[in-house]
Order: C-alpha cells, then sequence, then structure tokens
C-alpha cells in the first residue's frame, strides 16, 4: 500500500538547490538483488549479527519508479541502487532514538490529484467498511489516520 509521499525527496538537489516546481514519481519499489541472504532463523542471536556481515560494496537494493499510475499511463524505469558503502553497525542511538520524518500522500495528491483514483488507501483491518479504534494516535504513531479509514 502506498501511503508516504515523495515530494519532499525532490525538493532539493543534492547541492542543496531548492527546486520551485520539483518532479518526483508517483511511486518507488524497492527490489531486492539477491546478492544478501539471512537464515530464517535467528534463534540464539539477533539479526544484526547476520547484518554486520554483509560486504561492503554490495547492492542491497534496485530502485524502480513509476512516474504516474499504470492506468494513466506509467512507466516504470530502474533509477537507482542502494549500495553499502561501509560497514554496518548497531548505535545506541540509531537503535533508541533514529526516527524517520514520514510524509503523508496527501500532499502529493492534491498537486497531482489525477493520482487520487489509483492510489491504494491503506485499512488496518483488512475490511474498510469497518470502523475500529485502536491505540495508536495515543502511542503517538503518525500513521494512525489511515487505520480508520
Amino acid at each position: 500500500m502506498q501511503e508516504v509521499a515523495l515530494s519532499d525527496w525532490a525538493m532539493y538537489s543534492q547541492e542543496g538547490t531548492k527546486y520551485d516546481t520539483p518532479e518526483y514519481p508517483f511511486s518507488l519499489r524497492f527490489h531486492p538483488t539477491g546478492q544478501i541472504s539471512t537464515p530464517d532463523d535467528y534463534a540464539g542471536h539477533e539479526i544484526w549479527v547476520d547484518l554486520m556481515k554483509v560486504p561492503v560494496g554490495s547492492t542491497l537494493w534496485e530502485v524502480w519508479a513509476y512516474d504516474k499510475p499504470q492506468e494513466l499511463g506509467g512507466v516504470e524505469s530502474h533509477i537507482a541502487d542502494v549500495n553499502l558503502a561501509t560497514a554496518m553497525t548497531t548505535s545506541q542511538w540509531g537503535d533508541k532514538h533514529f526516527y524517520v520524518r514520514h510524509q503523508k500522500m496527501d500532499v502529493d495528491l492534491a498537486q497531482h490529484n489525477d493520482w487520487t483514483p489509483y492510489t491504494p488507501k491503506f485499512h488496518l483491518f483488512g475490511d474498510s467498511t469497518r470502523q475500529e479504534t485502536c491505540d495508536a494516535a495515543a502511542l503517538g504513531c503518525p500513521f494512525a489516520h489511515m487505520w480508520l479509514q
């Protein structure tokens, strides 16, 4: 399901130049390359032990993007690779305090309202007719709004 907007990623160039009208894809797909695998059973150790064995220089994912919804003639293109530049490690700060801010999809849909009918909506309980409550908002989940659509 698609609920994270991408326009924030396109607001600035790598050099920090702000774009007045950023161009960004409708959706991204991170495709595993198959170069990396970990065991299905982590009995006796944390997954981090296996992740720290991934060789530097490995391509973790290919990044593919649709320029617009397929129903509107969107084309998927390979736009990047995610490569491991340095050895993986754990950190107290990263494990306990790291937070990635997510942008709501509504922002992109306001700029591309023709995408709206082709953007799937997330329903936590699988049945869009059910209205149930959860403690996600009270717990600070930034996507709690999606659970009660």
